[in-house]
């Protein structure tokens, strides 16, 4: 099972991914992240990102 999280996010100047918001699984609670800065950092181009994660794997012996 995969698990999907969301959060507002930017691109830095490599282009790497910069999380700004609280991490969710409820996608519109990163939206209202993501609208919370937008209004407080209107000159940032923030977006929505989001991430799959994995079950939990029990580690082989």
């Amino acid at each position: 099972m995969i698990t999907v999280w969301y959060t507002a996010a930017y691109r830095d100047h490599s282009g790497s991914i910069v999380a700004v918001g609280i991490e969710s699984r409820n996608k519109a609670v990163a939206e209202g992240e993501l609208a919370d800065w937008r209004r407080d950092a209107p000159d940032r181009d923030s977006f929505l990102a989001y991430r799959n994660v994995p079950e939990w794997q029990e580690v082989g012996e």
